[in-house]
């Protein structure tokens, strides 16, 4: 049966086939729709009816699938079988680009993003072999990049097709032929072109020749022949990469070794050597050690250090002197208020200030005790005596002044009023991710590497999840020397 026959085709009476997403030696996937909800799914079809052995290992790969929880892993919703014979399995959705389209549309990834990928691609593994599961077939068309929820980037490990489980001998042997060696030539492993015992230690050589490929843009064994190619992961060990790049070589190779056993011993402890090459060096910064508190009398702790009180430094003693000096300039302005505003004692009567000039009347200065805020005291207004309520006859106090000396001129009146300052504009609102984005993009776009640092800088600080797929793109157009990007097209 050819795969395009079934396009149109309704399984289970809910999941309708409309386009095909692609096909192999006995199976296609195509995209389907989920009704009545809508819901985009994929559903994988076994093409043969007569093959009892590849049913067999299509039931088995949806039975591992079933089993495996983790967020690099495709989820399985469904599994039957149609009237016809026809079995089908259905699978989420995972739409994004898978690592061999990325690399042939743009080339090699950088590093930090080839080994960020990889790391989730080992964490996938690490799910399956705890399970007992071996996947035989990773390589760059069985991973995708896809989008996730927080349009972070997510990357999906695909096809457990060929997988091996390790608690079935016996079942597995049976579906595989006497001689069928399965795998990809560019990723096998040597125990796995020998037809040897097959373990984790496989899938850890296929992820060394996928990083490999990943930072390269070729696998590390290439020729015209296949017989070469396997006949090279063999016997030659795998060559450097085209840059500089010991602490990644020196992962590869382990991770390529001949020997099984010499491999690492699982997939988190070739996560720990990745995260080891981003491990930041310690910093020589000695850490002081705790100070222990001394008894009653004691000048030093229990370490055996001299307890000396800190001195303050030139700027705190100078902020002592200055508020030393305001306390001192506020209780001068203190008493001065209180000599002049305070109360005589009673016994001394009222005070009178004789006129110089003849029939000039005496004149009585009282002081209000306290003063009330409300009352207001101008030169010139006759002082009411608080005995008769009346006003003295023509006594002010500006007769009180020597006849030689004119009398002051009135203090002109001060009106203050309050001042009002014109609003303070306001700020504009910060630019959206979205506006960030689209900025950076432009910057990358004509090549303007620092301009684009800055946008891709400031998106970090406002959405760091957006921010992170971003930067790959800007370390492989600015940092990496690609074919066709910035920096070559600088050195041209």
């Amino acid at each position: 049966m050819k795969a395009e026959d079934l396009l149109g085709r309704t399984f289970a009476g809910k999941y309708s086939l409309e386009s095909l997403l692609g096909k192999g030696g006995f199976g296609a996937v195509y995209r389907a729709t989920h009704h009545p909800i809508g819901r985009t799914v994929a559903v994988k079809v076994s093409l043969q009816r007569h093959r009892d052995d590849l049913h067999a290992r299509f039931v088995r790969e949806a039975q591992v699938q079933a089993n495996l929880r983790h967020p690099s892993c495709v989820m399985l919703l469904d599994f039957g079988q149609e009237p016809d014979g026809l079995f089908y399995m259905v699978q989420e959705f995972v739409d994004g680009q898978s690592l061999t389209e990325r690399l042939r549309d743009r080339g090699p990834f950088s590093p930090p993003r080839a080994v960020a990928i990889t790391r989730a691609v080992l964490g996938a593994l690490h799910e399956a072999h705890r399970l007992g599961i071996v996947h035989r077939d990773i390589k760059p068309a069985n991973v995708m990049l896809t989008r996730g929820l927080d349009d972070g980037e997510e990357v999906r490990v695909l096809d457990f097709g060929i997988a091996k489980v390790l608690h079935g001998e016996a079942v597995d042997a049976a579906l595989t032929n006497t001689g069928a060696t399965l795998g990809t030539p560019s990723f096998m492993a040597p125990e796995q072109i020998r037809q040897g015992p097959i373990g984790p230690a496989t899938d850890i050589y296929a992820v060394g020749a996928m990083l490999y490929r990943l930072c390269a843009g070729t696998g590390p064994f290439t020729a015209a022949v296949t017989f070469d190619i396997l006949r090279m992961h063999l016997d030659t060990p795998p060559p450097p990469l085209p840059f500089p790049a010991p602490g990644l070589d020196a992962v590869i190779a382990r991770a390529m070794a001949k020997e099984p056993a010499d491999r690492y011993g699982s997939a988190r402890e070739m996560i720990a050597a990745l995260d080891a090459l981003d491990a930041p060096r310690p910093r020589s910064v000695p850490i002081p050690r705790p100070t222990i508190p001394p008894a009653d009398g004691d000048t030093t702790n229990a370490n055996g250090e001299r307890l000396v009180e800190p001195t303050p430094s030139r700027e705190r003693r100078g902020g002592w002197l200055w508020v030393a000096g305001l306390v001192a300039l506020g209780a001068l302005i203190g008493l001065g208020w209180q000599w002049l505003g305070a109360d005589r004692p009673s016994d001394r009567g009222p005070m009178t200030l004789a006129a110089s000039g003849q029939g000039a009347p005496a004149v009585d200065i009282r002081r209000a005790t306290p003063p009330d805020a409300s009352l207001t005291f101008e030169v010139g207004v006759p002082v009411t005596t608080p005995d008769t309520g009346a006003p003295e006859p023509d006594a002010t106090i500006a007769d009180a002044a020597p006849p030689d000396v004119a009398p002051p001129a009135p203090a002109p009146t001060r009106v203050v009023r309050p001042v009002r300052r014109a609003p303070k504009p306001a700020k504009p609102p910060p630019p959206s991710p979205d506006a960030i984005a689209k900025a950076f993009a432009s910057e990358l776009k004509a090549c303007r590497c620092s301009g684009a640092k800055r946008q891709l800088d400031r998106l970090a600080r406002v959405d760091a999840a957006r921010a992170k797929p971003l930067r790959y793109d800007y370390e492989d157009e600015c940092k990496a020397r690609l074919p066709g990007n910035c920096l070559d097209k600088a050195s041209r």
